[in-house]
């Protein structure tokens, strides 16, 4: 199913929708653990699904947010 993501490319931006599921946390460098965001049902502006689903770093942009799960995300 990526192989659709991967398809489209870097050279141009894209609009996608994703629906929160959960944070969580990943080993980052020197063992620190950073926070992560999960998305799942990754869908172009189409409406296509391009990815089951997606792991962010939780940026500021994320930290921002009062997500909960269930919420539509679109980046």
């Amino acid at each position: 199913m990526r192989e659709n993501l991967k398809n489209m490319g870097s050279e141009d931006r894209f609009v996608f929708t994703g629906v929160f599921e959960r944070f969580g946390l990943k080993h980052g460098y020197k063992g620190r653990m950073e926070a992560t965001v999960l998305l799942t049902n990754v869908c172009d502006a189409a409406g296509v699904q391009v990815a089951d689903h997606l792991w962010f770093n939780k940026t500021k942009g994320f930290s921002k947010l009062d997500l909960q799960s269930g919420d539509v995300v679109s980046f």
